[in-house]
């Protein structure tokens, strides 16, 4: 700009760089519209630009979680059995007093959750052919991309699929869980499995009474 525009103002040594720079801004006629950065020894202060720092925050919470994966290392046969008890009893159906039904049924809508929960049955000497299948998904979506998608993951046939259960659509409701990556959940019963429940269950009580020491403060 010709001829550029400049103004020499004189402040107190103690002020800090928030009060000069709006003493700058005042003294220039500006209203805070752009960012800005003071730049002294090489070192850069300012307000944080809001696409950068979600950069650095991305950044962050990726190294985080890589190396929380590789804080766990493989699993040994027991790590899966304890893991897949306490999913089952955080997921699965439970029996109830007034409703007895023994039955060993599944449903998950992450496919990290149902590898795991296969594996565990595997473990456990569950034939496949006791395992039957089923997508629970809502009526607008993609039903038969949805029971393809789960059929891959199991390692299926998708005609071995039981029938497909509709959600039906509440105009009211405004759904998050929309777009190509929705393929709503996947049902997973194991036939003939009241014994395995009961296994389960006495598992889980197991677990419970298992535990010797007080709860800590709950840092890891």
């Amino acid at each position: 700009m010709t001829p550029p525009v400049w103004r020499r103002v004189l402040v107190p040594a103690g002020y800090t760089l928030d009060r000069l720079h709006r003493v700058i801004q005042y003294a220039m006629g500006w209203q805070q519209c752009h960012l800005h950065c003071f730049d002294i020894d090489g070192l850069q202060y300012g307000e944080p630009d809001p696409d950068s720092e979600l950069a650095v925050r991305d950044e962050q919470r990726r190294r985080t979680k890589e190396a929380a994966a590789r804080e766990i290392g493989p699993l040994s046969d027991r790590d899966l059995f304890l893991a897949g008890v306490a999913l089952y009893w955080a997921e699965g159906a439970k029996d109830k007093p007034y409703d007895r039904r023994e039955n060993v049924l599944f449903v998950n809508s992450d496919p990290g959750v149902i590898k795991l929960y296969l594996a565990w049955l595997d473990l456990l000497g569950v034939e496949p052919e006791r395992l039957r299948y089923r997508v629970m998904i809502h009526m607008t979506a993609d039903v038969e991309g949805a029971k393809r998608y789960w059929a891959d993951l199991v390692g299926v046939d998708v005609s071995v699929f039981q029938k497909t259960t509709i959600k039906k659509h509440n105009p009211a409701t405004v759904r998050k869980n929309v777009g190509a990556t929705y393929r709503g959940c996947l049902v997973i019963r194991v036939s003939q499995g009241a014994d395995l429940y009961r296994r389960i269950e006495g598992w889980w009580t197991g677990m419970v009474s298992g535990i010797t020491t007080p709860p800590s403060s709950g840092k890891v």
